[in-house]
């Protein structure tokens, strides 16, 4: 487990669409210990990372037999026999030490002081992996049956993976660690352990930081201040009259085309990664997921207001593109990474649905539709109160057979000094969320971050985040809002035209040839946005073939280390563009084919400058860095950014999983 090599991955709420072997230790000299301490020893494959197991009960009565290795691990070289700052994952089902280097990221000026510790949550990673094949496929057809195959396959065992185990496990893990207070750094569902443990162990407890927090009696199985939080994301990502001419209210176009979907879906073509043309049919549920992708991949949301509008006058393609890109952001990815079983188990165990836990399936559909009639579909708007059932994929739990009585913790809020960190577009777990519970807690403050998503600390590139955790640390005033990451604040993108005729031409030069020039400038950018994070969070070491998106309506792009290469692109109908983009620390430049029966031929040449020349149609062009095209003032931001972040930073590939929840 060489955190050299482990994978930079946000550590994240993986509520809700539901689209082992232990790992042994290696033959080296056991670290003293205390009694009743773990003998701590290098993790296979790593210097850096020393390794132990804390050996807990399954069941803690003893009803049901059964013990559980939780794999703990902690980095070498860091402070020892001083302050522990044990970090707390996501999910419920995310593995903790596959996400090392995103703790250690996210803990940042913290691991001075602190000796960073993680482990492996009961049923995840390497602590006897909890897998259930039936909800791990992605797509699963009939939920119902998938859940009720999971409990079957699980048997007893399944209610011994909630939150209550999990607070537990972390006091036998400190006892194992042989200190008596420890901070906590909770983020997503890790935060609902955290604040569990500080109300159960209050004395064991110095400090708590709570990333994206869930609130400490949630999820909220309706997703209400997730669904309260859509139009505020919207008028964000319009602020500043920003979607001009692209869409005047989009939060009223999202409502006309939720209605739509509502009566009939959205079909139509999407273009796979590598050109292939696939099948696609949009969903008020697909809708949905589209919308909770947004606060793990910040390329969906700059996108959204102009797909809504392209799809309301009949052009499919941009919002089928999105459902691509929400489905790749829910992928929970391999089990070893994220238990799904975990999840189903943990949610459908302790989440208060609106039905008894002793009711069968039939019933317990009844009891949720009176429930919904009753809330009406105010609380879920633009949507209506079905959608709350997609939110949470309640089907997963209806005939789980769960305990008759829900699992319960000590939930006195913990007077402890709690640092709550939260992006203002985050749907999961939204800012709302954190300042209500920040209000509960005797000692606590609430940093909000401009323009992040989930899981702010392991994600956001700023500095603004890690100077506040440090002052936190060492009690001093602690600021409440951060700005923006300049880099990830996208611009709005541009209603996608259905023709040529629809392209403004180039300035001074006018016809055809200039209609080009300006389609394939929007090609080059439309195509640069669709690789963009990937380009920004991608370990540029791996396979470029990871890195690869289709055109909006064909074609393909393809991003490495040197830059970007264009495969018979077309974003305008009937115009392609094939060739390639040199990325610098100066910016770009490009070399150009463009074809395609709606097109003046030729090929296209773009400078360092900005300035584009050429032949189209026979005959020379020569075109100023251009100015009022919406892709033009990419043009300029990307070339004000010295040097470029794509060559000043190189995380490793992060990953998404799951899909909305509270």
């Amino acid at each position: 487990m060489d955190n050299r090599r482990v994978r930079r991955m946000p550590i994240r709420f993986a509520p809700a669409l539901i689209a082992g072997a232990l790992l042994p230790l290696a033959p080296a000299p056991a670290a003293a210990a205390g009694p009743g301490e773990a003998a701590f020893r290098p993790c296979p494959g790593s210097r850096t990372v020393l390794c132990a197991r804390a050996t807990v009960p399954l069941d803690r009565t003893g009803a049901v037999p059964g013990r559980i290795r939780l794999l703990v691990a902690r980095l070498k070289g860091r402070p020892r026999r001083s302050r522990v700052l044990l970090g707390l994952a996501g999910g419920p089902g995310q593995s903790a030490t596959s996400a090392l280097q995103g703790f250690a990221d996210a803990a940042g000026p913290v691991l001075r002081t602190h000796e960073l510790v993680v482990f492996d949550q009961r049923g995840t990673g390497s602590s006897g992996l909890l897998r259930c094949p039936s909800v791990e496929r992605r797509f699963v057809r009939d939920l119902t049956a998938a859940g009720a195959a999971c409990a079957a396959r699980l048997g007893p065992a399944r209610a011994f993976y909630t939150t209550r185990d999990s607070i537990a496990d972390v006091e036998a893990v400190r006892a194992a660690l042989g200190v008596e207070r420890m901070s906590l750094l909770g983020v997503s569902y890790g935060t609902k352990v955290a604040l569990g443990y500080a109300a159960a162990h209050p004395g064991r407890v110095e400090r708590l930081v709570l990333d994206s927090p869930v609130t400490a009696s949630g999820p909220d199985v309706y997703a209400r201040s997730s669904f309260a939080a859509i139009p505020a994301l919207l008028r964000d990502v319009c602020r500043a009259r920003r979607c001009r001419g692209i869409a005047d209210d989009p939060i009223a176009d999202l409502a006309r085309l939720a209605a739509r979907l509502r009566a009939r879906p959205l079909r139509g073509t999407a273009i796979g990664p590598r050109g292939r043309r696939l099948s696609a049919v949009l969903r008020t549920s697909g809708l949905l997921d589209v919308l909770f992708a947004s606060d793990v991949d910040p390329r969906v949301l700059p996108a959204l207001p102009a797909a809504v509008r392209s799809a309301l006058r009949g052009d499919a393609a941009p919002i089928l593109r999105l459902l691509r890109l929400s489905t790749a952001a829910h992928d929970p990815g391999p089990p070893r990474d994220f238990s799904t079983a975990v999840l189903v188990a943990t949610l459908c165990e302790e989440s208060a649905f609106p039905w008894s836990r002793t009711a069968d399936p039939a019933q317990r559909r009844h009891e949720l539709g009176a429930a919904l009639q009753a809330l009406g579909d105010g609380p879920f708007a633009p949507f209506d109160g079905t959608a709350a059932i997609a939110a949470f994929a309640m089907p997963v739990c209806y005939a789980w057979p769960a305990a008759p009585a829900a699992p319960s913790f000590p939930d006195t809020p913990p007077a402890v000094p709690t640092l709550l960190v939260s992006g203002t577009r985050d749907l999961r777990t939204p800012l709302q969320d954190a300042r209500d519970l920040a209000a509960r807690l005797p000692d606590a403050r609430v940093l909000a971050v401009a323009g992040a998503g989930h899981s702010v600390l392991s994600v956001d590139q700023t500095s603004c985040p890690a100077r506040a955790l440090a002052a936190f640390f060492a009690a001093r005033p602690v600021r409440r809002t951060c700005p923006r990451d300049g880099d990830m604040d996208l611009l709005p993108d541009p209603i996608a035209p259905l023709s040529l005729r629809e392209v403004p031409p180039a300035e001074g030069l006018p016809g055809k040839r200039g209609r080009t020039v300006n389609a394939a400038l929007a090609t080059v950018f439309d195509g640069f946005g669709s690789v963009l994070v990937s380009l920004l969070e991608a370990d540029l070491d791996a396979p470029p073939r990871q890195l690869t998106a289709g055109g909006l309506r064909g074609g393909w792009v393809g991003a490495d280390a040197r830059g970007l290469t264009f495969h018979r692109m077309v974003y305008v109908p009937g115009v392609t563009v094939s060739g390639a983009m040199r990325l610098s620390g100066e910016g770009f430049t490009a070399r150009l084919r463009v074809g395609g029966p709606a097109a003046a031929h030729g090929t296209l040449r773009i400078a360092a400058s900005g300035a584009i020349t050429g032949r189209l149609g026979g005959r020379r062009v020569r075109v100023s860095p251009p100015r009022g095209l919406a892709a033009a003032a990419r043009l300029r931001a990307l070339r004000a950014r010295r040097p470029a972040p794509w060559l000043t930073r190189r995380p490793s590939p992060s990953s998404a999983w799951s899909a909305p929840a509270g």
